[in-house]
């Protein structure tokens, strides 16, 4: 009974999360972006994936669910494990983000689900920061530094700083902050019929 309850609850809540939508209040941003930003040529969209590689993931779920292992045999029964994989599910899934950038606006997803998704008209500006995460934020992973300034931290170096009409900020870490940037700035430019 405790198996099926346990991956009962596991699928519930994977339903459930499939189902959370964004209700924030969206505005449209009435200006383009400050020209002191940065710009760059908007050729198709800008991927990137932050965190751990999917090995890297792999290696921790399989640590994770081998100190289960060991609990599981020390306590003489099985349960630790039917406890413990949501638990590595939601673990290794917050260690992971994929970013997408194109003329419609910029999207992350973790757990195969899209967690933030910022339309192009509600971009106000872009630009590069340096963040630190425990200073900045407070750890790793998708971060809350105060209402309506959220992270996408996954290492300390440059992030793009996304500023919105709503006063919804966003950083995301990235190699590919400086493009990512420009790239945002010149897509609004673009939507408002800037040149």
């Amino acid at each position: 009974a405790l198996p099926a309850g346990a991956l009962a609850g596991f699928a519930v809540g994977i339903a459930a999360a499939a189902r959370l939508r964004d209700h924030r209040v969206r505005a449209e941003a009435d200006a383009p972006p400050a020209a002191d930003l940065p710009r760059a040529p908007a050729n198709g969209p800008i991927r990137d994936a932050l965190g751990f590689g999917w090995v890297g993931l792999v290696v921790i779920a399989a640590l994770l669910l081998g100190l289960g292992a060991v609990v599981a045999v020390a306590l003489r029964g099985w349960w630790p494990l039917a406890a413990g994989l949501p638990v590595v599910v939601v673990l290794t899934g917050m260690m992971r983000f994929d970013v997408e950038a194109d003329e419609t606006g910029v999207r992350v997803r973790n757990l195969g689900m899209t967690s933030v998704d910022i339309g192009i008209e509600e971009i106000t500006g872009a630009q590069v920061v340096h963040v630190t995460p425990f200073k900045d934020y407070g750890g790793w992973g998708l971060r809350l530094r105060r209402p309506g300034s959220y992270g996408i931290v996954t290492r300390t170096g440059p992030a793009t700083r996304i500023d919105t009409a709503s006063g919804l900020t966003l950083a995301i870490t990235t190699d590919k902050a400086e493009e990512l940037a420009g790239a945002l700035n010149a897509w609004a430019d673009l939507r408002r019929g800037v040149a």
